[in-house]
């Protein structure tokens, strides 16, 4: 076989025609298994995404059932439930019942730094009202640092009253049924500091500013519902129809904030 004359010399060490070069081989062996690393990851994100939830949710729970813990601690010193909010002489709103169970969640120190004389949101309580507490941070909403979740409900008949502080004896009903404090989205979050909550005609508006779909972007905070407190410290996950009769209810005035089954 005669030798093609137009070809190029070869070089001692050049591989066979025909054959890629070690560098070659490897390069393309890297993209290979680049790319299946790529098809994996696209397939185990959204299982990855969906165990977080659960480990989220769990985690909003403990707020809550330390919450409860502190306002009943708070309850045990004093005597009665903490005021939605502390006013001044001219009965402008100050600091949130937040505020007022920081030493019941191991934040003292944080209490002893702000001034109770002066409105939350005053120059001298700068500082303090930017620090984030995760105990009032819901880890399944986005949301700034310094804002809270976590609202007390307000109403005629419930456990809060706006400027009074209420006995745990005055509240009507069984204590595993009446609500205390419900969580919130992002929509309705505000800084843990602020003295602003959940009042009965806000929570009537609430059921129609939740959005269901993946289309709305304001959302519930778990798939399916939100995560509240009840009167004896227990914490229950309250579905979209168990949502609706507590505004119901709350609306209507009954003898009970809410009335939901006990588990």
């Amino acid at each position: 076989m005669e030798e093609n004359p137009y070809e190029s010399p070869r070089t001692e060490g050049d591989p066979p025609v025909g054959q890629k070069s070690p560098v070659a081989r490897r390069l393309i062996q890297g993209l290979v298994l680049l790319g299946i690393l790529v098809v994996l990851a696209a397939l185990l994100l959204p299982a990855v995404r969906s165990a977080r939830e659960p480990a989220r949710r769990s985690q909003c729970a403990n707020n809550l059932k330390n919450i409860a813990w502190a306002l009943r601690n708070y309850a045990a010193e004093y005597e009665c439930l903490p005021p939605v909010y502390t006013v001044d002489a001219d009965g402008k709103p100050l600091h949130s019942w937040r505020t007022l169970i920081l030493p019941f969640i191991e934040q003292a120190a944080l209490y002893d730094r702000i001034d109770l004389t002066k409105p939350w949101d005053d120059p001298v309580n700068q500082h303090a009202s930017e620090v984030s507490l995760s105990v009032y941070r819901c880890p399944s909403v986005v949301s700034p640092d310094n804002h809270a979740n976590y609202l007390a409900v307000v109403a005629p008949f419930g456990c809060f009253q706006s400027t009074s502080s209420r006995k745990l004896s005055d509240i009507p009903g069984d204590a595993h049924t009446v609500l205390l404090v419900i969580e919130v989205n992002e929509a309705h979050s505000l800084p843990w500091m602020e003295p602003t909550e959940a009042i009965e005609p806000w929570l009537r508006n609430l059921d129609t500013s939740w959005g269901r779909g993946p289309e709305t972007s304001v959302r519930t905070p778990h798939p399916g519902g939100v995560q509240a407190v009840m009167l004896d410290g227990s914490v229950r996950f309250l579905t979209r129809e168990e949502l609706d009769e507590l505004i119901s209810k709350t609306s209507n005035g009954t003898s009970q904030l809410v009335h939901i089954e006990a588990e």
